[in-house]
């Protein structure tokens, strides 16, 4: 039976029309480019655990949490575990950052092995895995300001 654990992520996007992902080590192999986010701590909210995920895995601290956007549910194994994580994606906006690592505890430096800005057009050139998939499809409309009227539901 899967353990079940609540997740917050970040689209976070900048003036430049880019998206911050980081590229995150698989335990099975190969690699992923995610958006910043991570499990809820006991007695959590959503909104506060994405601003603290934030801060400790890019070293972004106060901006203003943007609209939930996004919900999915996935599976995946960590640890010998296996976990269906549901997750809320908010939105923040922010006219530029530099990624600062110095938060980040032991697991993230070993799994995070890069964070950088990707533009949409990067994103498609790149041949690289994204998550959720079709991100870039996910991410367009809100580069245009188009905001979904509720939270949609994401495939895994």
């Amino acid at each position: 039976m899967a353990t079940i654990r609540d997740a917050a992520r970040v689209v976070l996007i900048d003036g430049a029309g880019r998206v911050l992902l980081m590229k995150w080590r698989l335990q099975t192999g190969g690699a992923i480019w995610i958006t910043p986010g991570g499990g809820l701590d006991q007695g959590e909210s959503h909104a506060r655990a994405a601003l603290r995920e934030l801060a400790e895995e890019v070293g972004l601290r106060g901006v203003e949490l943007g609209p939930w956007i996004w919900s999915r549910e996935h599976r995946l194994r960590w640890n010998g575990r296996d976990i269906l994580q549901r997750e809320r994606f908010h939105l923040v906006r922010v006219e530029s950052h530099q990624p600062d690592r110095s938060g980040n505890d032991e697991q993230e430096l070993r799994v995070i092995e890069e964070v950088r800005w990707w533009s949409l057009e990067e994103m498609a050139r790149s041949g690289e895995v994204f998550s959720p998939g079709r991100l870039i499809e996910l991410v367009a409309p809100l580069l245009e300001g188009r905001l979904p009227a509720q939270p949609l539901e994401l495939e895994a």
